[in-house]
């Protein structure tokens, strides 16, 4: 066994946990920051009108500041996720398993 081979794989490796746990640290970070509306627009590919529409009917999360729409975008993330249609394989799951609970 070549002792510096297994020194510099070490270090490989330790630098590529490094970079991972930065990049999960950013989008933690990233994750908390506060949008106004414009930017919130931009990231859902929706008009500044039809924001405040889906405030208005409280479809999407929101804070107000005074007059000042803000969104988080973790919550923003998250409401989109909600969202999301389930496949036929993720329904047959579902009904697989509240079958297998009603028999028991």
């Amino acid at each position: 066994m070549d002792l510096q081979k297994e020194f510099t794989s070490l270090r490989n490796e330790i630098s590529e946990l490094k970079g991972l746990l930065l990049h999960q640290t950013s989008n933690e970070k990233d994750s908390e920051q506060i949008l106004t509306i414009k930017e919130c627009s931009k990231l859902l590919n929706l008009s500044v009108p039809t924001l405040y529409s889906y405030t208005q009917k409280n479809k999407i999360p929101f804070f107000k500041q005074g007059r000042k729409l803000m969104f988080l975008k973790s919550s923003i993330i998250n409401w989109i996720k909600e969202g999301k249609v389930k496949t036929v394989s993720e329904i047959q799951a579902e009904a697989d398993d509240f079958l297998g609970k009603k028999k028991k």
